[in-house]
């Protein structure tokens, strides 16, 4: 969310979201706070799922598998993730 912070463009937007991520419910009040800025709040969900895709990549590759660009689909709703695994390998992953 820290990271996400430092990209919003209107600093009073960025100054709510700052005081949103203290302490306990920081997520809760994080998303309170973009509720009333459509656009923010899209561009958050963007940002977020590719870290999250960032991430999985990263760790496929720590765990030898090499996703390729057919097993990688890029998206929203129904986004797939696979990786090129043998399905009876316990490395064998499918995330719908």
């Amino acid at each position: 969310m820290e990271d996400f912070i430092d990209t919003v463009p209107e600093q009073r937007l960025q100054n709510r979201l700052w005081g949103a991520i203290r302490g306990r419910g920081a997520f809760r009040r994080f998303k309170d706070v973009l509720l009333d800025h459509a656009e923010e709040r899209e561009r958050w969900f963007q940002f977020r799922d590719g870290r999250l895709r960032e991430r999985v990549i990263r760790w496929l590759r720590d765990e030898g598998i090499e996703p390729s660009p057919g097993h990688l689909a890029r998206g929203g709703a129904g986004c797939r993730l696979e990786a090129c695994a043998p399905k009876d390998s316990p490395s064998a992953l499918a995330v719908t």
